[in-house]
């Protein structure tokens, strides 16, 4: 039985007496973003170390959000800079931070304005990089046709970096960087090839070297997981061909990968958040209509829901695993496999969370996707703002989506503010939520 099915039931929740089992932290932004600053928040160290983008006289930089005790709710954004330019723009984004250093991309010094190049920060122990000025990653052989892109989008404590770049014109290879001294060499990973393949995408990589993404199977996308030592594994799809596709997003130091892949619904295809485990892909399916929250201040210890009506949600995402079992991602209501609400706040996608862990209860979070936006869950999360132009629901709450989660439990993502603009949030426990 797949475990979206587990909601057709009555639903117990035995809840201690305050309602919060997570504290809502906003970032903040950089100086200079004006009255109106726009912010991303795309990762997580194991130190509670969060990065992303923050908007910043007239462009946008990466930032790094360190607290000022390692996993506490107080600190500040570091500006990551970008490559200077003298007479144009210079911009940059963080994508991935780890304990090594932050990486992410901007762009390309040698064709401002036109193309991007991967890169990695200071602020970690990396020392070739320097403060305002990032390392650019090297590509391998440039083409004498083009002035190709390469991006950045994950980092594991080691300072193996994972990313693409353009290896002809509109054709993407999946890179994998690795740490040489104070400089890094890069590898295109199909190179050697593998049958039936064009890896496109690298988007994670854990402690042990192995690497996800997605990438070209006989036309069709597919996720995939390299492992040193034992080569290529295909992960599959939800649905078999011909709607086979499937995109690995997130990977924990287990071998266990999330990501999202197309699924048949009553209502036609949508996208469907999976964790892959052990040779096998799970339908994590959609969260369950929003809940009713208790009386706030009221000593409730158990709430238990009746039969849960259907779920107001048709697409989720699965973005990030940690070694707890624990995976965020979002959902949304979009008619149509969709994953364009990524990019926007109009898409009125909601932060959720899944545990793996069968039975476990709070302070864990409920089997099953569990809306963190409920006030019984998050405490100190601001309403969802009025006013604002919906195309259909509102959200249950401005937390729209959650890209990060370290082993501390501790959560990183968007939320909406008035305008309608996007921030950063981090969510904190008192203690880890295992089992």
């Amino acid at each position: 039985m797949k475990i979206a099915l587990h909601f057709v039931s009555a639903i117990a929740l035995t809840l201690p007496v305050a309602h919060a089992q997570y504290t809502f932290t906003s970032l903040g932004a950089l100086p200079g973003g004006g009255p109106t600053p726009e912010v991303t928040a795309n990762s997580m160290s194991s130190a509670g170390d969060v990065c992303g983008s923050s908007s910043v006289l007239g462009t946008t930089h990466g930032y790094l959000w360190k607290p000022s005790t390692p996993n506490g709710t107080i600190g500040a954004m570091i500006d990551l800079g970008a490559v200077p330019h003298p007479t144009g723009s210079n911009w940059s984004i963080c994508t991935a931070v780890s304990t090594y250093a932050a990486v992410g991309f901007g762009y390309d010094p040698l064709d401002m304005l036109m193309s991007y190049r991967a890169l990695v920060f200071a602020g970690g122990k990396f020392a070739g990089a320097s403060v305002g000025v990032p390392y650019v990653l090297p590509i391998p052989a440039p083409p004498p046709t083009f002035t190709p892109n390469s991006y950045a989008y994950a980092i594991n404590d080691s300072g193996e970096v994972a990313g693409t770049w353009t290896a002809s014109a509109g054709v993407y290879h999946a890179l994998v960087w690795k740490l040489s001294g104070t400089s890094f060499t890069v590898e295109d990973l199909n190179s050697p090839s593998y049958t039936d393949w064009v890896l496109n995408v690298a988007t994670g990589v854990n402690k042990k070297g192995q690497v996800i993404g997605y990438g070209d199977y006989k036309g069709k996308t597919h996720a995939f997981l390299l492992t040193p030592g034992v080569g290529l594994t295909d992960l599959g799809s939800l649905t078999p061909a011909p709607f086979d596709d499937s995109v690995a997003m997130g990977i924990n130091d287990l071998g266990q990968v999330v990501g999202y892949s197309l699924a048949i619904t009553p209502t036609g295809m949508r996208h469907h958040a999976f964790l892959w485990k052990s040779g096998k892909m799970t339908d994590l399916g959609v969260p369950p209509a929003p809940g009713t929250p208790p009386a706030l201040g009221a000593p409730i210890t158990t709430i238990a829901a009746a039969a849960a009506p259907p779920s107001p949600f048709q697409n989720s995402v699965a973005y990030a695993i940690n070694n707890n079992g624990k995976i965020v991602g979002w959902a949304n209501t979009a008619p149509v496999a969709t994953t364009l609400y990524t990019k926007t706040p109009f898409g009125w996608g909601t932060a959720v969370a899944f545990d793996t862990n069968v039975g476990a209860t709070p302070p864990g979070l409920a089997t099953g996707w569990n809306i963190l936006s409920m006030p019984w869950v998050t405490a100190g999360a601001p309403a969802v703002p009025l006013g604002l132009p919906m195309g259909g629901a509102p959200p249950p709450s401005a937390l729209i989506a959650a890209f990060a989660i370290n082993d501390n439990d501790e959560i990183a993502g968007l939320f909406i503010t008035p305008g309608p603009l996007t921030a950063g949030f981090l969510l904190t426990t008192p203690l880890p939520l295992k089992p």
